[in-house]
C-alpha cells in the first residue's frame, strides 16, 4: 500500500474512478486511499501497475505540454 503515497490527489481520484469507485470532491487523500484499499476490487499488484500507469501518463502529459509551450515560445521569438 505504500505505493499509494507516490502520486497526487488527482492520481488517486483517477485510480478510484478506474476501479469503479465513487469519489466525492470533498474527500481527503487519506479517505481516498482508504476507499481504494478497502474495495473488494483491490488487488495490490494490479492496482499498483494501474496507479503507476496513471502517474506516468500525468507526467508525460506535463512533459508534452512543456515542450509545446517551449516550441510556441521559440516560434514567437523567431517570428517577431
Amino acid at each position: 500500500m505504500a505505493f499509494l503515497t507516490k502520486g497526487k490527489k488527482e492520481d488517486l481520484r483517477k485510480l478510484a474512478w478506474e476501479m469503479g469507485l465513487s469519489v466525492g470532491e470533498d474527500l481527503r487523500i487519506l479517505d481516498i486511499k482508504h476507499l481504494i484499499v478497502n474495495s473488494e476490487k483491490y488487488e495490490e499488484a494490479s492496482i499498483k501497475n494501474l496507479f503507476t500507469n496513471i502517474i506516468e501518463e500525468r507526467l508525460e502529459k506535463i512533459k508534452n505540454d512543456e515542450q509545446a509551450a517551449e516550441e510556441e515560445r521559440k516560434k514567437a521569438e523567431t517570428g517577431s
